[in-house]
């Protein structure tokens, strides 16, 4: 894998665009982003230098500056494709922290179609301590909703 030539590859391509893109905007009428578009990696992203095997793609643009990897949570790991557990397994040694989110609607455990007893058995089991990120938002708003936060968290870890 030529991982540093496709980074300086796609680097090179970025600048000329943030370079070629503003005059030709001012000619065709072609919209300028508000934002840049380089965005964090994910998955399909390395397709083409690092296999079709997402966990190949990992491994081929693993580097100190570029290990994130962008909606790798339970979240959307439901919501695209389910199978959290197994989907986890395949790919332990490259996860560093885990996101909480049920689906639908991003909100906390117990609100959603996700048996967070048992993602969080399964992740006790394999030994992670590290940090979870709550990346979600309360069902109910206000200090009932505060509450009911505390109180989704405890049933979900009484495994």
């Amino acid at each position: 894998m030529q991982r540093r030539k496709f980074i300086q590859d796609s680097l090179g391509t970025l600048a000329a665009s943030m370079i070629v893109q503003p005059v030709l905007s001012s000619h065709y009428a072609i919209p300028t982003p508000a934002e840049p578009t380089f965005k964090t990696p994910h998955e399909g992203m390395f397709k083409s230098h690092g296999g079709t095997d997402f966990i190949d793609q990992i491994k081929f643009m693993h580097d100190p500056g570029f290990r994130s990897i962008e909606d790798n949570d339970l979240y959307h790991m439901q919501r695209n494709e389910g199978n959290r557990i197994n989907n986890m397994e395949r790919c332990w040694g490259e996860i560093a922290y885990i996101q909480i989110g049920d689906n639908p609607g991003r909100k906390e455990p117990t609100t959603g179609e996700i048996d967070y007893k048992n993602v969080f058995k399964y992740i006790y089991d394999k030994g992670y301590r590290g940090i979870m990120g709550m990346e979600h938002g309360n069902a109910v708003a206000g200090k009932e909703g505060e509450k009911a936060l505390i109180a989704a968290y405890r049933v979900v870890d009484s495994y």
